[in-house]
């Protein structure tokens, strides 16, 4: 009796064991499962399945922002291609590797207050490049479940540079405003891009009806002695990449007319 007892209690556990496999099989067959943890020697080990992981790591590894998951101490678990070529380092090399090791100590300090956050943080870092110009980026770090953090890392570089054109060229456009000389401006299109106070006193033409306008329109250019037209110094100009001089007895003609010597000017 001993030995049927003993052979019944191994059939329950075969039993048992065969339905466990069965659900997880049903569970693996309908996409309800995505890992397996599997106890090893040497110790419990996740194999995550393919057909669930893949297409996730195709979006990550195909988007335009830097992406990477980190121990909350800055060791890198994965990261994208696009992540490694913000920081100037090969992504599919990154794993295993401190963030510290890879930004510049000054951003040091930053990175560690994102690790430590438990909500999503995010801060503007400069890097270094191979070009010796700054990359800017925007870090964003959010804390996972299981304490992973996840980042992504945007690269403002462009939109940095962007401001920084728009900011000179508002500062030049109130210098060249404040000055007593007057200024005209155009594309390679010759069409007026700018128009100062002097000079809509002396053409006779606002700047808001100037701009757009054929620049010989605006800036029109005859020989004093016989009133005929001069030669295209804009088009001389924009041809030869240099300054160009006027002759001698060039004059301006106004919009209304009247007739403006002008002044040689030599480069």
């Amino acid at each position: 009796m001993d030995e049927i007892g003993r052979l019944r209690t191994e059939i329950e556990e075969l039993r048992r064991a065969l339905a466990e496999a069965q659900n997880a099989i049903r569970a693996i067959q309908s996409g309800e499962v995505d890992a397996l943890v599997v106890q090893t020697r040497a110790g419990e080990r996740v194999f995550t399945l393919d057909s669930a992981y893949e297409p996730y790591r195709v979006f990550l590894d195909n988007m335009q922002q830097g992406a990477a998951s980190l121990t909350a101490d800055g060791l890198i678990l994965y990261a994208n291609n696009r992540f490694g070529e913000i920081l100037h380092a090969g992504g599919e090399h990154l794993a295993g590797k401190s963030v510290y090791d890879i930004v510049e100590s000054a951003n040091h300090s930053a990175i560690e207050r994102l690790l430590a956050a438990r909500g999503p943080k995010d801060a503007e870092i400069s890097l270094g490049s191979a070009t010796g110009h700054p990359v800017h980026a925007l870090l964003h770090v959010t804390s996972a479940p299981d304490g992973t953090r996840c980042a992504v890392l945007t690269d403002l570089t462009e939109r940095v540079l962007q401001h920084d054109i728009l900011a000179s060229r508002e500062w030049l456009r109130v210098t060249l405003t404040s000055i007593g000389d007057a200024v005209l401006s155009c594309d390679t299109a010759r069409r007026v891009t700018f128009c100062n106070p002097v000079a809509e006193i002396l053409t006779g033409w606002p700047e808001s009806e100037a701009l757009s306008q054929p620049i010989e329109r605006i800036f029109r250019i005859v020989d004093e002695s016989t009133g005929k037209a001069g030669d295209n110094a804009a088009a001389r100009a924009l041809a030869d990449e240099a300054v160009v001089s006027l002759g001698s007895n060039a004059v301006l003609v106004t919009r209304d007319g009247q007739h403006i010597p002008v002044r040689r000017a030599d480069p």
